[in-house]
């Protein structure tokens, strides 16, 4: 099964022809609640566009926007490249995509497809999250792997390969937590920018709950948007994403190198194999 299935939130999407009216009113439903933005597809399910909730509230915002823009249809303000994930796609192409397309401050979803049809809404922070749990599940696993390793060499002290096999363990040891430090300190920046992205929303969604709630007033929503501005405030969005996309490839060849050497380390010493058995030397000499 798909990850990205678990993270489809099976919220009805709007049509091309809904009024801009109808589209607001929805979004007041609580089973939008938790939605920052809503797909808009076409008469075949197909999606099309899509409409956030900082859209509406900019156009609504504005004097007399309700009247003069409210019965009008939807795809007139609908952003017409929406992020669109497809359900079979890896947590990494996913991630990928996302965080090199979304804009900044965070203000929509991304949808969720199968065969091209609409499926859900997905949530970027929960994508965001999920890929930080995988990162951090790889390195717990290769920190059991390196213990484990380590745990051998009492199993070989008799053993005449003791001597070289123990070098060898040591070299793989710090090969190992050569790349599985900086991972790990990977892993704490990448807390921290989720952190930052987390006050943004929060911001922003105080913001909605202020613009929403019926005894709110122009001084409740100069404040929220203040919120917003301090939660921005020192956040460059290049550069942040930049930062962000250089993490992920750092991480992400920094688990490749841990694997490799645990891979070449089991090759070389067979020891979940029989006492006999066909090797192939160029493999061994590579990942010597």
């Amino acid at each position: 099964m798909s990850i990205l299935r678990s993270f489809a939130h099976p919220i009805r999407p709007f049509l091309e022809t809904d009024i801009l009216s109808t589209v607001a009113d929805a979004f007041l439903h609580p089973d939008y609640k938790d939605c920052l933005s809503v797909a808009v597809v076409n008469q075949n399910n197909q999606p099309v566009g899509m409409i956030s909730r900082h859209q509406l509230n900019d156009i609504f915002l504005k004097k007399f926007g309700r009247d003069l823009f409210g019965s009008r249809p939807v795809c007139d303000f609908m952003r017409q490249e929406p992020l669109v994930v497809d359900v079979y796609s890896s947590l990494l192409e996913a991630s990928s995509y996302i965080t090199a397309q979304m804009t900044f401050p965070l203000s929509e979803d991304f949808v969720i497809t199968q065969g091209g049809q609409y499926l859900g809404m997905g949530a970027v922070l929960h994508l965001l999250s999920a890929m930080e749990q995988q990162i951090s599940q790889n390195a717990a696993d290769l920190n059991k792997a390196y213990k484990q390793l380590s745990s051998s060499q009492a199993q070989l002290v008799q053993s005449e390969k003791m001597a070289a096999l123990g070098q060898m363990v040591a070299g793989v040891a710090h090969e190992i937590n050569t790349p599985l430090g900086y991972v790990n300190n990977n892993i704490d920046m990448l807390r921290e920018f989720f952190g930052q992205l987390n006050c943004v929303l929060q911001a922003h969604q105080q913001l909605a709950d202020t613009l929403l709630a019926p005894h709110s007033t122009e001084i409740d929503i100069a404040e929220s948007l203040a919120a917003i501005d301090d939660a921005k405030a020192g956040i460059e969005l290049e550069q942040f994403f930049a930062d962000l996309d250089g993490l992920f490839n750092d991480t992400f060849y920094g688990v490749e190198q841990i694997s490799e050497l645990v891979m070449g380390l089991k090759d070389f010493s067979r020891l979940d194999q029989a006492v006999t058995d066909n090797v192939s030397l160029n493999d061994c000499i590579e990942s010597a």
